[in-house]
């Protein structure tokens, strides 16, 4: 209930669009961090796509932004990318209190 109190608070800021995530990254404002959310994105690309989107997104992103993945088809190894500093010891802490059991989840920061 508390998870959805909060969400329900900002709905008025969620902006639906239908596009790909390589194309709305060049919109969207640049002037706070921001924070993308890729639910199992991975899964339907390759490794390189899913690193070269990756790229496209660190590259429009402030320093601050954090980017947050999840993996369920797909297992690619941790993006090396200018600018993206992972940070495992939080995505093992998003892990331990996710409900789900087959995701692996990444975090990286933006530098």
């Amino acid at each position: 209930p508390e998870g959805a109190e909060r969400a329900h608070k900002h709905l008025g800021r969620l902006e639906l669009r239908c596009t790909t995530l390589a194309s709305v990254a060049p919109q969207v404002a640049q002037a706070a961090p921001l924070c993308w959310s890729l639910s199992d994105v991975s899964a339907w690309m390759s490794a390189s796509r899913f690193q070269e989107l990756l790229g496209r997104l660190v590259s429009v992103s402030p320093p601050g932004s954090r980017l947050c993945w999840r993996h369920l088809a797909a297992q690619w190894p941790a993006p090396v990318l200018p600018r993206l500093e992972p940070d495992a010891a939080l995505a093992r802490a998003v892990e331990a209190v996710d409900t789900s059991v087959f995701y692996r989840i990444g975090v990286a920061h933006v530098v």
